[in-house]
């Protein structure tokens, strides 16, 4: 008899732990598949310190090949789900060849993506931090601006060059913020025409503090680490409207600036709202076991299940 094959949707933090559970626990009675947009897992709390440059990026990527020994790993990007059928389409290769996937059982783990469409500009100016490339581009977007400022002769340009406006104090956007603080401040020697008490750093938080999730006690000290270090956080304060040059909040104040850098935004992937699935909140509703209903064999955890 042919082994049952199981098939993961997925390759975050969800998708590389089951595969691993599953290899440990089946060992050669099922056959394994990981599909994912990258043969790389990224640790993303690591991600802020690559876009501050504490860390390489390869301190915070470990190959799924070398990970997970004995699963098949496919790079390609996830279309559709036919689960009448049982498979899975994917595009993958360098011309981008439809495939289809069968499956036994599968498990569905994409994760989240960033949804900026409902702050007019913002999807359009803001730097994001999800991937790899989000925090390389985030290091270069800084160092490009202290270059600006340190040359430019016009002080309303200099001025926008270095306010830096990053939107969401939960944990990433506070991760964000500090080690951006810590690139700016390492880098400030090379730069002469450019004081530090020029720099203008501002976190907004939609909600009444930051840090939501932490005990009062840890709130209240990053707090003050932020504020012996000038950084300005404005609580119940959103984001109406964002231009390359300002941000607008919901209080009305405009900010100008050159760097926008939101942390806000989740939303599920878009192949999840396609598939023929119920979904609450947008997210795949699962059972007590993870099980998704009405569709045998398949199941969902992560950031894109409702558990």
């Amino acid at each position: 008899m042919a082994k049952p094959r199981i098939v993961i949707l997925g390759g975050g933090f969800g998708g590389l732990y089951t595969a691993r559970a599953l290899q440990r626990e089946l060992k050669d009675a099922a056959e394994l598949e990981l599909i994912t947009a990258e043969n790389y897992f990224v640790f993303q709390p690591l991600l802020p310190e690559v876009g501050g440059g504490s860390v390489t990026p390869i301190h915070a990527t470990s190959p799924f090949r070398f990970l997970l020994k004995g699963v098949t790993i496919r790079k390609a990007w996830i279309d559709a789900v036919d689960f009448a059928a049982k498979t899975v389409t994917v595009f993958q290769g360098v011309q981008r060849r439809p495939t289809e996937i069968p499956y036994d059982q599968l498990v569905i783990s994409l994760g989240q993506t960033v949804d900026l469409s409902r702050t007019p500009g913002l999807a359009d100016h803001a730097l994001v931090m999800k991937g790899l490339e989000d925090a390389r581009r985030l290091r270069a977007h800084v160092i490009e601006r202290l270059e600006h400022a340190d040359i430019t002769g016009l002080p309303e340009v200099k001025r926008g060059a270095l306010t830096f406006t990053i939107i969401g104090g939960g944990f990433s956007g506070i991760e964000t913020v500090g080690e951006m603080a810590e690139l700016i401040d390492r880098s400030l020697k090379y730069y002469p025409n450019v004081k530090r008490e020029e720099i203008r750093i501002i976190v907004l938080e939609f909600a009444g503090q930051i840090l939501g999730e932490m005990p009062e006690k840890l709130r209240n000290y990053a707090a003050k680490q932020f504020e012996k270090r000038g950084i300005e956080i404005r609580l119940n304060t959103g984001v109406a409207s964002a231009t390359g040059t300002q941000v607008t909040t919901t209080a009305g104040d405009v900010i100008d600036c050159r760097t926008i850098v939101a942390t806000i935004g989740n939303a599920p992937a878009p192949v999840v709202g396609r598939m023929d699935v119920p979904l609450q909140c947008g997210r795949i509703a699962v059972e007590r076991y993870l099980a998704v209903p009405v569709r045998d064999g398949v199941w969902s955890l992560g950031y894109c299940a409702l558990i």
